[in-house]
């Protein structure tokens, strides 16, 4: 950590690190007034320098894609894979987890549609019996559903004739 330190600090210096553009034009505004100003950068990379100079290519950093390698900081932690594993897991269970609950509401709206139409089934069962019930009170052939005379009104016709 020691040596962290030092090397950001040979290389920084008296530099100081600053939000945005205006954020740093109003600092410098402000220390001017009293004493020197250090080289203030942003985290977009633009530089002022310690005697007011700023503008022109030479002025900001270039982009991270430009430098190829050439960026250095402290290593990634041993156990970094393993916890990006553990994250990208966790992503995985829970995508599934969700799929699950939807799977699991689908499953009780059709299983509680079809205790719907097992009770309209059993009603129209029962429903159908109690028809075939009247039907024979009445003197309805079940397989034709027309009236049939009794026998002794079909009698006093046919005795009659």
């Amino acid at each position: 950590m020691e040596n962290c330190k030092m090397v950001f600090q040979v290389l920084l210096g008296n530099t100081i690190i600053i939000d945005n553009w205006e954020a740093a034009i109003q600092y410098r505004r402000e220390v001017v007034k009293t004493t020197d100003c250090p080289t203030l950068l942003t985290r977009e990379g633009y530089r002022i320098c310690s005697n007011g100079n700023f503008g022109g290519l030479s002025n900001k950093a270039p982009p991270i894609e430009k430098l190829r390698g050439m960026v250095f900081g402290e290593p990634l932690p041993p156990d970094y894979n393993i916890v990006c594993l553990q994250i990208d897991d966790l992503q995985k269970y829970k995508a599934a987890f969700l799929k699950c609950n939807e799977v699991n509401s689908e499953l009780e709206k059709l299983q509680s549609f079809d205790i719907l139409e097992m009770e309209k089934k059993e009603k129209l069962d029962e429903l159908k019996g109690e028809l075939a019930l009247i039907e024979e009170k009445l003197g309805m052939d079940v397989l034709t559903p027309t009236y049939i005379l009794p026998k002794s009104i079909l009698a006093h016709q046919y005795n009659g004739i």
